[in-house]
């Protein structure tokens, strides 16, 4: 089996940088040749270019996955994951927790298929696109979180979400969406927040206990909370009591979502702005990943 690494530079703070030297001695005489991420969107590039390659391992966090699967052949080729980003959601889904567990299921033989999302949209200057996930997106809330973490909070490490989360719940402004699931009509919604997720992870907590990344179904968040019960339900998902959730919670394999104005939209951490349409549609068992078996 033929293998391309891909490193991410900058993942988690660019600690990265130092793990390279130990990522390609583990890895020698099983890839090929290891490229190192200069910008963002180089991974997407790099992995489009490599479909000569049976694998991509990728070094770097879920944003690394997300460019990688958005540029391989996701039929084709297979992914391994060395967790050195941030959050690791996908990594963890697999309890692969570190390097070491993540370099011992690309030397393995076991692999898993896993749900992919795939959405489709249109942008406030009528550009449209789609993309491959394997986690998370959201529109308001998340997004804003998320947003306010990658840009201000890096430097927290693994904290950064939870304190974005925290921060973000101050500022929650309600929109006007039109939903519907599975082709069925409409419903205008009021929001300040909407998660639609393929794990039961988001960021660094389990949002989701109940959600598996291959049941053919992906699971959807509704939320309209003021600071307090917003704050109340971070804190339930922090501590994994769950003891509050004043949020509306329910599964779909296909949902479009127009807001009444353009929204940022965020992919598996990743920013994309002023969306006007936006079809999601469950892909099962369409992604193999090698992993450990656990």
């Amino acid at each position: 089996m033929k293998w391309l690494t891909i490193l991410n530079p900058a993942s988690s703070g660019k600690r990265t940088e130092k793990k390279i030297d130990y990522i390609k001695d583990n890895l020698s005489g099983i890839s090929d040749e290891m490229i190192v991420t200069t910008h963002r969107g180089h991974a997407k590039e790099i992995a489009k270019e490599a479909q000569n390659y049976d694998g991509i391992a990728v070094a770097g966090g879920d944003g690394t996955i997300f460019e990688v699967i958005n540029g391989m052949d996701i039929k084709r080729q297979v992914i391994g994951i060395l967790p050195v980003g941030t959050a690791n959601c996908l990594a963890r889904e697999f309890k692969i927790n570190d390097l070491k567990n993540g370099l011992q299921a690309i030397k393995g033989d076991h692999t898993e298929k896993i749900d992919v999302l795939h959405l489709k949209f249109t942008d406030s200057k009528d550009n449209q696109g789609q993309l491959f996930a394997t986690i998370t997106l959201g529109m308001g809330y998340p997004t804003n979180a998320a947003e306010f973490a990658n840009q201000k909070l890096k430097f927290m490490g693994k904290f950064c979400y939870p304190a974005a989360a925290t921060i973000i719940a101050f500022k929650n402004v309600s929109k006007s969406y039109s939903i519907s699931l599975n082709g069925k009509q409409p419903e205008k919604k009021i929001l300040n927040g909407l998660i639609v997720n393929n794990s039961r992870f988001a960021g660094n907590f389990i949002l989701f206990p109940d959600a598996k990344i291959k049941d053919g179904r992906f699971e959807v968040m509704e939320t309209n909370a003021n600071f307090l019960k917003q704050t109340l339900h971070n804190l339930s998902v922090f501590t994994g009591t769950y003891f509050y959730n004043p949020a509306t919670q329910f599964s779909s394999n296909l949902m479009k979502v127009i807001p009444d104005e353009p929204q940022h939209l965020m992919v598996d951490g990743e920013i994309f702005e002023n969306i006007t349409k936006l079809s999601i549609e469950l892909l099962p068992r369409s992604l193999t990943c090698h992993t450990n078996g656990v």
